[in-house]
C-alpha cells in the first residue's frame, strides 16, 4: 500500500514497486508519484517507511525512490537472454506515446 499525502488531504492508492538495489531503490511508476507531497511504502513483512524520490521519467512513466531500511529484499536484474526454460521472471512495459 502507498497512502499518498496530496496538500490538506490524504489519499490511499494501492501501487507497486521493485526494490531494485539493496542501497535502498524502489522502482515505481511516475502516476504514482505525479501529484505526491509524500509517498509511504509498507513491505510484505509489514515495515513502514516514508521514500524519497530520487528521479522521475513522465515520458516512460517510471519513477526512482529511495527508502532508508536495513536488510532489503532486493531482485536480481539479468538479461533476458540468459533465460531458460523454466526461470522464473519478471517483465515491466514502459508506455510509449504514439
Amino acid at each position: 500500500m502507498i497512502p499518498v499525502s496530496l496538500g490538506n488531504k490524504l489519499e490511499t492508492e494501492l501501487d507497486s514497486g521493485v526494490i531494485v538495489s539493496p542501497q535502498d531503490y524502489v522502482l515505481t511508476n511516475y502516476h504514482v508519484t505525479a501529484e505526491a507531497d509524500e509517498i509511504g511504502v509498507q513491505l510484505n513483512d509489514g515495515r513502514d517507511v516514508i521514500a524519497r524520490i530520487i528521479g522521475v521519467g513522465p515520458e516512460t512513466d517510471l519513477a526512482v525512490l529511495q527508502i532508508e531500511l536495513e536488510r532489503l529484499p532486493a531482485i536480481e536484474l539479468g538479461q533476458s537472454e540468459m533465460l531458460e526454460a523454466g526461470d522464473s521472471a519478471t517483465a515491466d512495459a514502459i508506455w510509449m506515446p504514439a
